[in-house]
């Protein structure tokens, strides 16, 4: 019984410990097979990490050659951007960014031509990007062309052009490449008018007293024949000679005061007084002619220094414009405002008239300049101003309104203010002869 008791016994724990884990035999067995798994799982492990650390070192390079790429392209003193087949910017570095005064990211897929490329040539400059696209147009040289920036200002830029593919060797765009030129423009312009008025100078003193001369005597004998009893037909002749030497003798007396204006009698005074005395002389003339004279003066004195003769004359020259003008549109408004702008003294002679043409903004302060209709316009008027301003140190310039007529902005600087160079005297479109395209209104006026 004892025997047999412990074989049951034996036999319960055998299978008993056959349910719970093999026997020696059966590990010995297995042990190769669990081996190998456990080595293909750290193997596998091994190998996900592996390539894991490559991916993330490959991202960081990229990452790293990305921001390498960009710091090259910001450190470059020219705009760069690319635009794609479907004329979308793509890439702008800083550069471009500045000159077109937008912000990171603002023009990343806005449309090239209908976002800084101006109305005026717009089509025809898409025309040309498409077909250099196609390789119709291999004609990649720079030229000079008008951008807008965001605020509306036109820049001059030297504009060049390159291809772009892509890694399959197509065309996927264009690299445009650009330089700022509208200061060095500018100054160009600014030399070749000062060059012009001193040849002027020069000219008009020499042939101005052999020309009045002649002009006296018909002047006085055409007034001598029409006291006489002659005939009616030939007292209206001579009346069209006296007039007509009448308006000569106008054009040499300019063209004197034009080139031998005497020396500034420089002070400090103020310009409302000077406007005040300039409205107050043109009233009864503004009255007859059916326009109003509006004012807009800050409340505090504005101080320049400066010639009180030559000031009055500046702004009588821009009244008499901006009337002339009006006259054309059969009436209207003439908006005179000034304001203090850092260190300038800023005035604005506004009318409501017929505007000035794109083509002729180029031209309004040139001498003999004038697109007036009548008889007695010599083209010298806002010429004088231009001169006038010049030699006090100041910047006029000329636009068009958008409701209409146009703006003439007088800029002195202020008596507190400090002492400049020309060269320091660079506001942006502070200009007296800014490139036609500058405006997009028609029309005419006075001098203009």
């Amino acid at each position: 019984m004892e025997i047999e008791k412990t074989c049951q016994t034996s036999r319960v724990l055998t299978e008993t410990a056959v349910i719970v884990e093999p026997s020696w035999t059966e590990q010995i067995r297995m042990a190769p097979a669990c081996e190998k798994s456990n080595r293909d799982i750290m193997t596998s492990d091994l190998e996900s990490e592996i390539a894991l650390t490559r991916a993330k070192n490959a991202e960081a390079a990229l990452l790293d050659e990305k921001y390498r790429a960009e710091q090259y392209l910001n450190i470059v003193s020219e705009m760069l951007v690319i635009v794609d087949v479907n004329e979308k910017i793509t890439m702008i570095n800083r550069r471009g960014r500045e000159i077109l005064g937008y912000k990171e990211g603002e023009l990343i897929g806005q449309n090239w031509f209908n976002t800084v490329v101006p109305r005026k040539g717009r089509e025809k400059k898409r025309k040309v990007f498409h077909t250099m696209l196609v390789g119709e147009d291999t004609d990649f040289g720079k030229s000079e062309d008008l951008l807008i920036t965001k605020h509306g200002e036109h820049k001059m830029l030297e504009l060049g052009n390159t291809l772009v593919e892509d890694p399959a060797g197509q065309v996927s765009g264009v690299l445009i490449s650009g330089e700022d030129n509208t200061e060095m423009r500018k100054a160009r312009e600014l030399l070749q008018h000062s060059q012009l008025l001193a040849s002027l100078g020069e000219m008009t003193a020499g042939i101005a007293h052999e020309v009045n001369n002649p002009l006296g005597s018909i002047l006085l004998y055409s007034e001598l024949m029409m006291a006489t009893n002659s005939p009616p037909e030939i007292k209206q002749d001579l009346k069209i000679i006296h007039e007509e030497a009448k308006r000569a003798t106008k054009v040499m007396t300019d063209l004197l005061a034009y080139s031998r204006r005497e020396k500034s009698s420089v002070r400090r005074l103020d310009l409302h007084k000077i406007l005040g005395k300039m409205l107050d002389m043109r009233q009864y003339t503004e009255k007859i002619k059916n326009i109003t004279a509006a004012t807009c003066f800050q409340d505090s004195p504005l101080c320049v220094k400066g010639d009180s003769s030559h000031l009055l004359q500046l702004f009588m020259n821009l009244m008499l414009n901006a009337e002339e003008s009006l006259v054309e549109a059969g009436g209207g408004t003439i908006a005179v405002s000034t304001c203090e702008e850092g260190d300038w003294a800023k005035v604005s002679v506004s009318d409501t008239g017929v505007g000035i043409p794109s083509e002729n903004l180029n031209h309004v302060f040139y001498p003999f300049f004038t697109t007036k209709r009548i008889k007695n316009g010599t083209g010298l008027g806002l010429s004088t101003c231009y001169s006038i301003v010049t030699d006090h140190n100041g910047l006029i310039h000329a636009e068009n309104n958008s409701e209409g007529g146009a703006t003439f902005t007088v800029e002195l600087p202020l008596a507190a203010a400090r002492k400049r160079t020309r060269q320091q005297q660079t506001r942006g479109a502070a200009m007296a002869t800014p490139p036609p395209e500058y405006a997009d209104q028609g029309g005419n006026n006075g001098d203009r």
